[in-house]
């Protein structure tokens, strides 16, 4: 899955730090990126209206770390993007996941829980998530962030 859609937040740091405004003398490197999953994807590309849409804890329900990331430059020139090097597993489902709701979408953030919204996308094949599950897994080089 491609995510090209960057958070507010994203947008707001990157001009900040590139133009020396609002107070942003530097971007901090987060300590690490976590993947949450989402029953919808809001209008808005806000931190809050994306934890409104994430799976709610329970049925053992997490946000999985990322991992590794490797960079590279798209095929022809015009972008940049980074992949997942490995891949990247949610804890065992204990429980329904949202109700039985297809889960469609999902986000990249700096944090565990809480958190800034980083990235967002679809998930190529929305689906519920319940009890008996395995355990959900994004593949290594299925999850790519690009900024054009």
């Amino acid at each position: 899955s491609v995510m090209s859609a960057a958070s507010d937040y994203v947008e707001k740091a990157v001009i900040e730090y590139l133009f020396n405004v609002g107070g942003a003398a530097s971007l901090p490197r987060p300590a690490g990126i976590w993947v949450s999953l989402h029953t919808s994807a809001p209008a808005a590309e806000t931190t809050a209206a994306w934890q409104a849409t994430e799976v709610p804890s329970g049925g053992g329900y997490a946000r999985a770390a990322t991992g590794t990331w490797a960079g590279s430059q798209v095929t022809g020139g015009v972008a940049w993007q980074v992949t997942n090097t490995a891949q990247i597993e949610f804890p065992q489902p204990t429980g329904d996941w949202a109700a039985r709701a297809n889960l469609t979408h999902f986000a990249l953030w700096d944090a565990a829980t809480g958190g800034n919204l980083l990235f967002t996308g679809a998930l190529a094949s929305p689906r519920p998530v319940v009890a008996g599950d395995g355990k959900p897994t994004f593949q290594a080089a299925s999850l790519t962030v690009q900024l054009a």
